[in-house]
């Protein structure tokens, strides 16, 4: 049976790009779905039962598709252009050149080029954003990239949390954002059940 992880990316049958959120599991029938974001327009989130994730095309009703399942999954460095090492490789080391990961070969996360996702340019800084486990880690990864957001980053990040920020400038917008998630990673702890 084909195993659906947290975080890859597939591609539908209608060529269109999602990342898996999460496998859960229904809390009274024990049913397992997958949780899935668009990658593309409002990246809207989705669930699915997780049989019908893994299934095969139906080829009665599709008859002209080429691909073999209703979800493919996709390879980080199919995803650009010009990446030349696996976007879930490249992290940033310290005393590493800028442009270079520790394999050497050029990382277009530590550039100023930007991630292709179906069509569509996706700064760099943003999928990083979206790489941290939790919000404490986000608000530390944001601090630290400060000079770096833009006003389009700070909008894609709040659209994607689906929060909304103040009109102001960026410093004002990212504090506001940095606000949030704070609120957020008080309740991150585990307590709830």
């Amino acid at each position: 049976m084909r195993e659906i992880h947290q975080g890859e990316i597939y591609r539908h049958f209608k060529n269109k790009l999602y990342q898996i959120v999460a496998v859960a599991t229904h809390s009274e029938t024990r049913e397992k779905y997958v949780v899935y974001q668009a990658l593309y327009g409002a990246f809207e989130t989705y669930i699915r039962p997780y049989d019908m994730f893994i299934s095969e095309v139906d080829r009665v009703k599709y008859p002209d598709v080429k691909v073999k399942y209703r979800f493919e999954k996709v390879e980080p460095e199919e995803l650009t252009d010009s990446v030349e090492v696996p976007v879930a490789n490249c992290e940033v080391i310290a005393d590493t050149p800028v442009g270079k990961c520790e394999t050497s070969k050029v990382c277009e996360l530590q550039t100023e080029e930007k991630l292709i996702v179906d069509g569509v340019r996706v700064n760099p800084l943003l999928m990083k954003f979206f790489d941290c486990d939790s919000s404490a880690e986000q608000i530390e990864y944001l601090s630290s990239i400060r000079d770096k957001v833009d006003d389009k980053l700070v909008t894609d990040i709040a659209v994607a949390l689906d929060i909304t920020v103040n009109d102001g400038d960026v410093d004002e917008k990212l504090s506001s954002i940095i606000t949030c998630l704070k609120t957020k990673a008080r309740f991150e702890c585990g307590r709830l059940r």
